[in-house]
């Protein structure tokens, strides 16, 4: 037998490879298991942020706790949370008691069926008691989810909350994934799933604490348009069948998750240019769509285009923060449209949609250009991505909202490239390298199992470019709770002084936290801002006449949304209506003041300020000053320079008093001119100043700025009933309609 190795048989040959790495290594599976690994670390780098961001707000209670309740980053989590608690305990109904007093109170119900019956010209018909609900769909999936969970977390809802974010918040980087290992780019869904995930428009959207709907809204569209490709690219049609239904699935849970069923539409549009695309016989593609149809469910396919219609109204044409110019008509009258004062509507600039993604926005820019080269050479393959790649684009034109549907496919781009780079990177080395004798090439350690280096090499890649694109994103962010401690820490102390039939009145944002901790009714909440009740509101706090609030409170608190709608035929014979003073509360109501309605109240004036006969409004607030030092009647702030003296601000404007209010009840003012501005001086004694604002003489008269700032209120209306200086006030209103 020959020593020459050149004339070694193809069973030494094979032995030899064999035995160059272990057999469990040249499976052909393995290169599906470094993908599953790879997916997973992707996902389980998410989980940990995350879960890092938690630990952080253990380690520091004061800040982000009160007492064991962990707070949250959004306004919206206790609307969730509160519906979880009902429905897991049993108390979940029809109708909701707690939300846009009166609407949903029996006796409100009950008001309402006899007016309907006396213009009707019959008899009212009993109202029925609210109904228990009982089963999982009849509350929102977030909510029902957050129940399931509270048992791990000894019932604690909202830890059982921000354990959903934790696992949740990166889950759509699995689906993604998928799809650019179906694609043939295992790494591009992976890097697009980090970089989306990490985002600074999705990551505080997804961030501990922000127990929204956000946190899934990118995972079920990718999971529903990984299923159209699937059942466009099956070659039997059993498995056609079985993954257009299961596309049908995934967003019949996201209507239940998000309740918008324009989602579906598209995802049914885009299926059914694939199943025409992929040339899917007519016996294949019709059963597909059918079953997607029944899954996705009828009704939501069918409401998916007043959606989409609603949305567009809603979003493209938003205009800029805090001007209220849009209109909303409910008519014959047109009042101020809200969305505009909701900082999620806001258009960031074109050159800075990018950065939101990666802060070097170049790398944005090559990501988004190699995505849509790669939409252009793959097409078919990216049909189903387009309606989610379009919703992304509109983060260039409309509410920067939209900007983290972008960031996956910036990030998939990007691995795009990687990808190419890495290939032809081993393909060259290879060439370079490999020896000469065709046969040792089968033999050799390396070059013998040459496809799974290369396939090593590619998640070498992702994971080096990661470490590379990390901090270009936001994945230090630890978010801030959105109610700050001391002012939720208030909540219970109106919960103690409200009764159990008593209503709040107060600015919508922290409608849904106050109904959630104190068990108390609210007229407004971010789930019903969008009405003309947040009009009359606003225009109360705005008003310089506490007898112009209460003739509204009045209104609102025994007529509602309904009455406003029932006397709206025309702009004079509402306003007559509301104002007229007739109406009184039949319960008690209670205005309530925060901390936060101050840097708010710039939003709050330019919705009261409405012109009905113009569709026009103002914009006025406080100024808050920065200063340093007081020397010869000389306040040195910020940017501004006010002589107390010559009441002149920066040495021309004329500046009409100096208010100091000692803990919001002591009031001294000094007049210094006939007109001008005010300087407003919040001190906690006679020698520290807490707060120093500069306003125009309608902020200095409103009743915001007299009731809660300084005070000031007719007690023959109003009773003070709480105060914490500067944190939180709460009056009771005592003009109440007599009981039969």
């Amino acid at each position: 037998m020959s020593t020459n190795p050149h004339n070694e048989s193809s069973e030494q040959v094979k032995s030899n490879s064999a035995q160059s790495l272990p057999e469990w290594l040249q499976s052909p599976w393995m290169p599906k298991l470094l993908f599953i690994v790879a997916l997973l670390i992707c996902y389980g780098i998410s989980v940990n942020v995350r879960y890092q961001q938690l630990e952080t707000w253990r380690a520091n209670p004061q800040q982000f706790f009160v007492g064991e309740q962990p707070l949250m980053t959004t306004l919206d989590a206790p609307y969730w949370l509160r519906w979880a608690k009902e429905y897991r305990d049993g108390e979940y109904f029809s109708y909701d008691d707690k939300r846009s007093y009166p609407s949903g109170t029996q006796w409100f119900r009950e008001q309402q069926a006899q007016i309907v019956a006396s213009e009707n010209g019959t008899q009212a018909e009993p109202v029925s008691p609210p109904e228990r609900l009982t089963s999982p769909t009849a509350v929102p999936l977030l909510s029902f989810l957050v129940a399931m969970m509270s048992p791990f977390f000894a019932g604690n809802l909202y830890l059982a909350g921000h354990w959903l974010v934790i696992l949740s918040g990166g889950l759509f980087i699995l689906p993604l994934g998928l799809y650019g290992w179906r694609l043939g780019y295992p790494i591009a869904g992976m890097l697009g799933g980090l970089i989306g995930t990490f985002c600074s428009e999705y990551f505080v959207r997804a961030s501990i604490g922000r127990i929204d709907t956000d946190m899934l809204n990118i995972f079920f569209p990718i999971l529903g348009a990984y299923f159209v490709l699937l059942a466009c690219q099956a070659k039997q049609e059993r498995w056609v069948w079985t993954w257009a239904a299961l596309a049908g699935l995934s967003m019949n849970l996201f209507v239940w998750w998000y309740g918008k069923p324009g989602f579906v539409l598209g995802c049914f549009l885009t299926l059914l240019v694939g199943l025409i695309i992929w040339k899917s016989s007519a016996r294949q593609g019709l059963p597909a769509l059918g079953l997607f149809v029944f899954f996705a469910g009828p009704s939501n396919l069918l409401s998916g285009l007043g959606s989409v219609q609603g949305f567009l109204g809603n979003y493209l044409f938003v205009g800029a923060v805090n001007e209220a110019q849009a209109q909303e008509v409910v008519n014959p009258v047109t009042f101020p449209n809200v969305f505009n004062t909701i900082s999620e509507a806001a258009k960031v600039p074109m050159s800075e949609v990018l950065q939101q993604v990666l802060s070097e926005p170049t790398w944005g820019w090559i990501g988004l250009i190699a995505f849509a080269l790669f939409a252009i050479r793959y097409w078919p393959a990216v049909i189903p991505l387009l309606p989610i790649f379009a919703l992304g684009l509109f983060g260039f034109q409309s509410s920067r909202r939209f900007i983290m549907f972008l960031a996956p496919f910036v990030g998939f781009g990007l691995g795009v490239l990687l990808t190419i780079a890495i290939r032809l990177a081993w393909e060259w080395l290879r060439s370079r390298l490999e020896p000469e004798d065709p046969t040792a090439v089968q033999s050799h350690p390396v070059w013998g199992n040459a496809n799974l280096v290369g396939q090593v090499l590619i998640y070498v890649g992702l994971f080096g470019s990661w470490t590379f694109f990390a901090p270009q994103t936001a994945i230090s962010y630890v978010p801030g709770p959105s109610i700050p401690p001391p002012v939720y820490q208030t909540f219970e102390q109106v919960e103690r002084l409200v009764p159990e039939n008593g209503a709040i009145y107060t600015w919508w944002d922290y409608g849904y936290a106050i109904t959630d901790k104190t068990e108390r009714a609210v007229f407004n909440d971010g789930g019903a801002q969008l009405g003309p009740t947040t009009y009359f509101m606003a225009r109360s706090f705005i008003s310089s006449e506490q007898e112009e609030m209460r003739r509204i409170i009045g209104f609102l608190a025994s007529q509602g949304a309904a009455g406003i709608n029932r006397f709206n035929k025309s702009k004079d014979s509402l306003l007559r209506e509301v104002y007229s003073g007739k109406y009184k509360p039949r319960e008690p109501i209670y205005v309530f003041y925060t901390y936060d309605m101050i840097g708010k109240y710039s939003a709050l004036f330019s919705i009261g300020s409405w012109n009905f006969d113009t569709l026009k409004n103002s914009v006025k607030g406080y100024q808050r000053l920065q200063c340093s030092k007081l020397e010869n009647q000389v306040l040195t702030c910020q940017g501004v320079t006010v002589d107390l003296k010559e009441g002149l601000v920066n040495g021309q404007i004329p500046l009409r008093r100096l208010v100091q209010s000692i803990q919001g009840r002591e009031t001294k003012i000094q007049e210094l001119k006939s007109e001008g501005l005010s300087l407003q001086l919040m001190m906690p004694n006679e020698r520290q100043f807490s707060e120093i604002y500069l306003m125009e003489e309608a902020v200095w008269a409103s009743n915001f700025n007299q009731m809660y700032l300084l005070g000031n209120y007719d007690k023959e209306v109003f009773e003070e009933v709480f105060h914490a200086f500067p944190i939180a006030r709460l009056y009771r209103l005592k003009d109440l309609e007599p009981l039969e």
